[in-house]
């Protein structure tokens, strides 16, 4: 699921025209795709749940193999391999602290060149249970990137499971509530739209086979509107027309009756203080997450700090009505200014223009600003780029869908005709301009 594709499933709707309340049920649509692959096994599949968050250095992974996947092991034999894709190939990844839940009592983690393994026990295990483990993976997640807040962060694995090539796999994401994707690439055939529970947001990606599992899953803050930068360059615009009502009434009283009118422009004074105070705490926590958005409010606060100061002087100066005429609407002149710059950031803040979504395929770095016109794959989640949605989705059996934003080709769903799902190794290069 794209983050694009999420964009639409978190609750902004595509603009794809007229749909049966049928057409969306997603979880239909999954049912009557996916669902044919898992119906072979008798509904049986590989679940891993992997829980992240942007800034965590180790990921939580859970593992639960079936039956009858737990009867195609062999005693010593490999279980599950884990890696992590760079560009200069694949490399390991620490695993600590691996549990056995349910099934065999011990597991054996070995560390190669390339990846971590691991593997069955030699001397026999239960066949008549699933088994359950888990383990921490550390540095699966990279560091968070971006222009604070806006920052993000991605998990990129690799993840076989060689004797179990036959299995569809379900891997569920588990982030806090306030994050949500920001790209989905990978050999998935389904990603399903995110749901939220107990103040977790849980994200399910299906694979038709567990052999080789490739995801690169890039997620962030949601971007509420609790904690924009915005919002703080609003406050300082609405300090700066509060100065320009003061200063106006203000000149129109005697010098001794303007003791009401001091009081308020201090307490006024003391809100933007406070916002500057948190400003810089934010601005030197994010350390090199800090961009030009965090200077940008910074210096909004300061101009109307600087506000309020002069009209502080200006009220308790004596002889000071054209001062104080100038400072009303020098505040004035700021407030409409701090206002449009406000204005403007929280559109493209709603439009996602700093959120940093990415293309779906696998490999691209074309990153999308405004996405609410892009269409939304139905059957696989994906939101491309342009190139990709040309040369991929062109020459797919459900591409007239993606243009009408109808589903009249659920018939012909097959994972092995999703053009999307084929993928090249990141170490090939860059497949497109950032």
């Amino acid at each position: 699921m794209r983050a694009s594709a999420l964009l639409g499933w978190f609750g902004v709707r595509m603009p794809f025209g007229s749909r049966s309340a049928a057409h969306l049920d997603q979880l239909q649509l999954y049912h009557q795709a996916f669902g044919r692959t898992t119906h072979r096994h008798g509904g049986e599949r590989i679940e891993i749940a992997l829980r992240l968050s942007p800034g965590d250095e180790i990921t939580e992974v859970s593992v639960r193999v079936p039956v009858p996947a737990v009867e195609a092991i062999v005693p010593g034999a490999p279980l599950m391999l884990v890696s992590a894709p760079r560009r200069t190939g694949d490399r390991p990844v620490e695993l600590t602290a691996l549990v056995t839940e349910a099934g065999a009592k011990y597991l054996i983690s070995r560390r190669t060149a390339a990846s971590n393994t691991i593997s069955a026990p030699a001397d026999g295990h239960e066949r008549d249970a699933p088994w359950v483990f888990s383990f921490q993976a550390w540095e699966l997640v990279t560091p968070p990137q971006g222009v604070a807040p806006y920052i993000f962060a991605t998990a990129d694995m690799r993840l076989r499971f060689p004797a179990m090539k036959h299995f569809p796999l379900l891997l569920t994401v588990i982030t806090p509530e306030d994050v949500s994707p920001r790209s989905t690439q990978g050999n998935f055939a389904m990603a399903y739209p995110s749901r939220l529970l107990n103040g977790q947001r849980y994200t399910n990606i299906y694979f038709p086979s567990a052999e080789e599992v490739r995801l690169a899953y890039r997620c962030g803050a949601s971007g509420q509107l609790s904690g924009s930068p915005w919002v703080s360059v609003g406050r300082a615009a609405f300090n700066s027309l509060f100065v320009f009502f003061v200063g106006f009434l203000a000149a129109s009283v005697d010098r001794n009756d303007r003791f009401v009118a001091l009081l308020a422009i201090f307490i006024a004074a003391a809100s933007a203080l406070w916002e500057i105070i948190q400003e810089v705490a934010r601005f030197t926590i994010y350390g090199r997450g800090r961009g030009f958005i965090h200077g940008l409010v910074l210096v909004a606060q300061l101009v109307s700090l600087m506000v309020l100061a002069w009209s502080v002087v200006s009220i308790g100066l004596a002889d000071s009505e054209r001062l104080l005429s100038y400072s009303s609407y020098t505040a004035l002149a700021a407030s409409a200014a701090l206002s449009l710059l406000a204005c403007t950031g929280l559109v493209l803040h709603h439009q996602g223009f700093w959120q940093g979504f990415q293309c779906d395929h696998l490999g691209c770095r074309t990153v999308f600003r405004i996405r609410r016109n892009r269409p939304e794959c139905r059957y696989t989640g994906r939101v491309f780029c342009g190139r990709h949605a040309s040369s991929v989705c062109g020459g797919c059996v459900h591409g007239p869908d993606l243009r009408s934003g109808l589903i009249t080709t659920i018939d012909d769903y097959r994972t092995d005709r999703l053009c999307c799902r084929g993928w090249t190794p990141v170490s090939a290069g860059r497949m497109d301009g950032p």
